[in-house]
């Protein structure tokens, strides 16, 4: 007897339009959130340069502390892995292993990301020389260390 041809769950609204709006309000939440975090990090930052460069010696704990990590006798694998991850460490070799890495990157057709790494890499080696320059501190005498 029921000739009604409504649909079923007609009654129901469609969140089809909110979903826009709630997708953009929580994007542009995190949005603030991940700038928020950066520039705290950025003034955590400078303070940490502006408080190392101001400090007149070594801070108290940071002559005992570098004498202790130097001190510790590892077992001999353990040299050859840090001595091997050091390497990494020093200018020429960096490069090399960037450019491998960028290459192999652009072999697998990822063009953005390869460059990416590469400004990545680059900003993060000349943020680390501009505040190495500002700071300058000084290496302990060899009779400290």
């Amino acid at each position: 007897m029921d000739s009604s041809t409504s649909l079923q769950n007609a009654h129901k609204r469609s969140s089809a339009g909110e979903t826009g709006y709630v997708h953009e309000r929580k994007s542009r939440i995190w949005r603030g959130v991940a700038i928020a975090l950066w520039i705290m990090g950025l003034v955590t930052l400078i303070t940490a340069s502006v408080l190392t460069r101001n400090h007149p010696g070594p801070w108290p704990i940071e002559v005992t502390f570098s004498q202790a990590v130097q001190h510790v006798h590892y077992w001999p694998w353990v040299i050859s892995v840090l001595v091997f991850v050091g390497t990494f460490n020093n200018p020429t070799p960096t490069g090399v292993v960037l450019g491998i890495i960028c290459a192999a990157i652009l072999l697998m057709g990822w063009y953005l990301q390869a460059a990416f790494v590469a400004l990545t890499v680059g900003v993060g080696n000349g943020l680390d020389t501009i505040i190495g320059n500002y700071v300058l501190r000084p290496r302990p005498s060899p009779t400290l260390v």
